[in-house]
């Protein structure tokens, strides 16, 4: 036999046992809630899952028995006025890309489910200038009448990393946002999404920021983490996110909405 088919056949009964104990595990309890970025037709990278995929992805969630939810139901748990479904999940969608509109929002109706956007305010109507890109944002207008299963919430003003700035200047940043969506007149929940996943590692630095989202209107706050959150203690301001990837396989996208990140 030649030498280099004993490695293969090793790696595909490696791959073999672990895909049936990966069947074999029970679900996390808790509630999942998802991050995507962009959706466009025919393009699968760190930041972009194809249209394709991403209506593969809420096919499964209906068939595999995930319950999704609203803003709005995550809003009204964490304020104790209600449970949530076993098996929980919210689709969270950073930045506010025009792309939304165009190719994740149709195939969010045809499905007849919910989303979050978090919307960075300081380029409502231009482009992500934070990554020195050319992507369009969605303008106010757009904000304003995105349908009702559709409901908004701050990711930041200026899209700075929270957790290298000032406490100061993240105070401004949370302001500047709450204020600009309100000269707008767009609604939104009082959630915030941190720029880059990132907030103070420092315990006692992290307190006085809570204490900077409490004094504002910020009710939660979401991490990345790629973690499935505990339905009790209630997480408020370090909700975790699975981080969805288009360069992932679609095993790996089941695996991680399963298990969240092992």
């Amino acid at each position: 036999m030649e030498a280099y088919i004993i490695p293969i056949i090793l790696a595909t009964i490696i791959i073999a046992a672990l895909c049936y104990y990966f069947a074999l595990l029970p679900a996390r309890n808790g509630f999942r809630v998802l991050m995507y970025h962009h959706i466009k037709p025919n393009q699968n990278d760190g930041l972009c899952v194809s249209s394709q995929n991403f209506e593969k992805h809420l096919t499964y969630l209906t068939q595999s028995n995930y319950h999704i939810i609203s803003g709005s139901d995550l809003y009204n748990h964490l304020k104790s006025k209600s449970k949530l479904p076993e098996n929980s999940v919210l689709i969270t969608f950073d930045d506010a890309y025009q792309n939304f509109v165009d190719h994740a929002l149709p195939v969010l109706n045809n499905n007849k489910m919910p989303a979050m956007v978090f919307v960075p305010t300081a380029y409502i109507g231009g482009v992500n200038e934070w990554d020195h890109g050319q992507e369009p944002l969605m303008n106010a207008d757009t904000l304003k009448s995105l349908p009702t299963n559709i409901e908004l919430a701050i990711h930041c003003h200026k899209h700075i990393n929270y957790g290298a700035s000032m406490l100061n200047v993240v105070e401004d940043d949370i302001t500047s946002a709450e204020r600009t969506l309100e000269s707008l007149y767009i609604k939104y929940i009082p959630f915030l999404a941190y720029p880059y996943g990132a907030f103070p590692r420092h315990e006692k630095t992290f307190g006085l920021m809570k204490s900077i989202m409490k004094s504002r209107k910020i009710k939660a706050a979401f991490r990345i983490g790629n973690k499935i959150n505990p339905l009790k203690p209630k997480p408020k301001y370090l909700i975790k996110r699975l981080d969805i990837r288009g360069d992932e396989n679609f095993l790996a996208f089941k695996r991680k909405v399963k298990y969240g990140k092992l």
